[in-house]
């Protein structure tokens, strides 16, 4: 037997997972969604407590789905307790860690965080209230050790995953479009990159002949896309053409499309590892921090902060630097490299390794705390 199999053969346990946003979607939602499909494939029955919306909706069709007001702390507590029954809470940081840190303790059941990027959430406060935290990158699990104090054995690094079957390497017969393509959410909590587009945007304004062909295309929603239709119509009038367009938010299938007949991809974290999947020239930048055109300078860097996690805020940007990785994208000179090295880096986070990461690190948590033998059968 398999060690799927195995994990599948034992009684159905319950898992928590708890989410807080304030995006109607986003980076996320899609590894929560991640998360779960990976927990409910190895036998565990999945109950979800987010905020009410959209993505709530939609994950209510395959779990069981809590809608929360994490601002309503005791209330979201109470709400989750009076339903109990759970086996183990994996909880995400902020308004969700409160809750989940009353309801394990209360439970008696292990307690596991996700943490995307090195901010600590209190992580020093109640690191002995946690069985396992899980880093999506090394040089954020490093920053948990330093700046927490919590034991190193206890952090796993579990990046981010791609599915493969859905961003794909183009093929060689594609039409591949001069088009810059930018994915983001367009909050103030990613204030950097909308700074950074913003100024790039500006630079196609005033140099037209710099990129004459390039049409932009930009997916992504959020408060401050009215302002981001305005700059685009100003760059557009000043061109004469429609060299920018925002598309709004996409589904994971019309990325894979328009990423794969682009010439560059400009994304943070999971979205820059999807244009890698599809073997396109990716610029990737966080919320926090720009890391740039992803080529063998830089793709270790990329993978040990998680491609733009770290809060290095501006200080590694210079003015235009985004401008010039386009340039050297847009150059063709290595765009075969770039392409290979792209999907070499992506092959370590196909979505099933990383399912099976998470699988492990849940019943190795669940052992530990006195479970079942993985030859019980259901």
């Amino acid at each position: 037997m398999t060690a799927l199999g195995m994990l599948k053969s034992r009684p159905t346990r319950s898992l928590l997972i708890l989410v807080a946003f304030v995006a109607p979607h986003g980076g996320l939602h899609d590894h929560v969604e991640a998360q779960a499909g990976a927990a409910k494939a190895s036998g565990w029955s999945v109950t979800i407590a987010c905020p009410p919306g959209e993505w709530a909706e939609k994950m209510g069709s395959n779990y069981h789905v809590l809608a929360l007001d994490f601002d309503r702390t005791s209330e979201a507590g109470n709400r989750i307790l009076a339903v109990g029954g759970f086996d183990m809470v994996h909880t995400h940081p902020y308004r969700s860690r409160k809750v989940a840190l009353r309801v394990a303790r209360e439970l008696a059941v292990p307690l596991i965080g996700t943490y995307h990027n090195p901010r600590l959430d209190q992580l020093d406060a109640h690191k002995d209230s946690f069985s396992a935290v899980v880093a999506v990158s090394d040089s954020i699990r490093r920053s948990l050790i330093k700046d927490a104090g919590i034991q190193p054995s206890k952090v796993f690094v579990i990046p981010n995953g791609v599915d493969t079957k859905v961003f794909q390497p183009r093929k060689k017969s594609i039409n591949i479009n001069k088009t810059i393509f930018i994915i983001t959410r367009l909050d103030r909590d990613k204030k950097l990159i909308t700074d950074i587009v913003e100024e790039t945007f500006e630079i196609l304004k005033n140099s037209p002949h710099r990129w004459p062909k390039i049409n932009w295309e930009l997916a992504g929603d959020g408060t401050e896309y009215r302002r981001f239709n305005a700059i685009a119509g100003s760059v557009n009038d000043a061109l004469g053409r429609q060299a920018i367009r925002l598309r709004g938010w996409l589904d994971p299938a019309s990325i894979a499309i328009q990423a794969a007949r682009s010439s560059v991809v400009i994304a943070p974290g999971r979205s820059a590892l999807e244009g890698m999947a599809c073997g396109v020239p990716t610029i990737a930048l966080g919320s926090r921090g720009y890391v740039g055109l992803i080529d063998s300078e830089l793709a270790l860097a990329g993978l040990d902060e998680n491609f733009g996690s770290l809060e290095t805020g501006l200080e590694n940007y210079t003015h235009g630097r985004m401008a010039r990785d386009i340039d050297t994208a847009l150059s063709g000179s290595n765009s075969d490299h770039l392409s290979y090295l792209g999907r070499a880096i992506v092959a370590g986070r196909d979505q099933n390794l990383v399912d099976g990461q998470y699988q492990r690190l849940w019943e190795l948590v669940y052992a530990m705390r006195g479970g079942g033998s993985l030859n019980d059968q259901g």
